[in-house]
């Protein structure tokens, strides 16, 4: 799934291409810092980390988030287990709040996160992303952010560059921009879909180099005074599962690990629906994979994107209210944090609401809605007591190498 509209893949060898999404904003004054961070720690008790029920945003920045030890105490709470619905979030396009707001009134309920994309155009505009920021501001008190951060802007940059530390200085003011802004628990994915074809950043063949980038990156932005960001490591579904497990940073700088998927298939037998979702759960790189590596590693997971798909050439599952239906229970049966609906125009058409989908239109709003669809308008942040679970972001000094 791509904002931008360009198509960015052909089929790849593993099967259905997934989504691909850009937008993405950059800053010109990288630092050439050098020092490096810690290597990948692999699977340890020492990096587990609890996971931790998500707090409701309280707009208040840092100062007025609760501290990590109140949190864990927290969540030792009796509360309910939250539902899929309280899960669900929606992407409908750059710095859309009314799109966002339009959705809302459509579902029948409010949804707890919100995804933007930060534009690619310049090392100033990942930055410093003051248009999309302050577009999503008012929202701070009722919906978690969920940001997708280029980490090479466009003809500019190379991974090894950051693997060497050039880009920290970046991230560093990125970081203090969104804590600026009370946006310090913000969900973040820097680099997303590395084990693809399509991404300036793909890891395929220096999965080494995006592996230490990412623990540059995940170092720089923790070590701003009052950050409590959560980052989500996230794969494209359907693309190589071995070049992204060489591209793992390691655990203790990973909270959550995400998988995009989309209703799309390559397969001989894609028309069928109930084989597309086998093929989803089952090929290399799919949901099973992401489950069994999430549960190695002991974290959460997500999908940041998931959408149904009509597309020109074909391989779409089209009109699908199966699909919906797995997505659901998949959600619930697992222990997925959110769930980032793409509702919009990419490498297909995605959007629920435009007429191409309208029995899984139906489906969305009787699965993720309120009990009595349109009988309940939003009304803003979800209780605590149904947020879905988040790993408390780690507190822990993280060692560079010569530390």
């Amino acid at each position: 799934m791509n904002p931008s509209r360009r198509t960015f893949r052909t089929a790849p060898r593993l099967g259905r291409p997934l989504g691909t999404a850009v937008l993405v904003l950059v800053f010109i004054g990288a630092s050439s810092s050098t020092s490096k961070p810690s290597t990948a720690s692999g699977t340890s008790p020492s990096t587990t980390r609890e996971v931790d029920r998500l707090p409701a945003p309280t707009g208040r920045g840092h100062r007025g988030s609760p501290t990590v030890a109140s949190s864990m105490r927290a969540a030792s709470t009796t509360a309910p287990t939250p539902q899929p619905s309280d899960r669900v979030g929606v992407y409908r396009g750059s710095a859309n709040r009314r799109g966002v707001r339009d959705f809302e009134q459509w579902l029948g309920r409010p949804v707890g996160f919100v995804h933007d994309y930060l534009d690619d155009a310049s090392w100033r505009t990942i930055a410093d992303p003051a248009p999309i920021l302050d577009a999503w501001a008012p929202l701070v008190t009722t919906h978690r952010l969920v940001l997708s951060i280029p980490i090479l802007p466009r003809g500019r940059g190379t991974l090894a560059e950051g693997a060497r530390g050039a880009y920290d200085e970046t991230f560093r003011e990125l970081a203090r921009n969104l804590v600026e802004r009370g946006m310090n628990e913000a969900i973040l994915r820097p680099g997303w879909e590395m084990n693809a074809k399509w991404f300036r950043w793909q890891a395929a063949g220096r999965e080494a180099q995006y592996a230490e980038y990412w623990r540059h990156i995940v170092i720089a932005m923790r070590g701003v005074p009052g950050a409590r960001f959560v980052f989500d490591w996230c794969v494209s579904g359907g693309s190589d599962p071995e070049v992204a497990a060489r591209a793992y940073p390691g655990d203790q700088f990973v909270d959550v690990i995400g998988l995009d998927l989309s209703d799309s298939s390559w397969s001989l037998d894609a028309s069928d629906p109930t084989h597309r979702w086998q093929q989803f759960l089952a090929e290399p790189g799919g949901l099973e994979w992401q489950r069994a590596f999430a549960a190695q590693h002991h974290k959460t997971m997500s999908l940041p994107e998931w959408s149904e798909s009509y597309r020109s050439d074909g391989h779409g599952g089209g009109d699908d209210p199966a699909f919906i239906d797995h997505v659901y229970e998949w959600i619930g049966a697992n222990p997925v944090a959110y769930a980032i609906y793409f509702d919009y125009v990419g490498d297909g058409s995605h959007e629920l609401r435009e007429g191409r989908f309208p029995r899984a239109a139906i489906e969305f709003r009787r699965r993720f809605g309120p009990p009595e669809v349109g009988k309940q308008a939003p009304s803003g942040a979800l209780h605590s007591s149904t947020m879905p679970k988040l790993p408390v972001p780690s507190t822990t000094r993280l060692r560079r190498r010569g530390a």
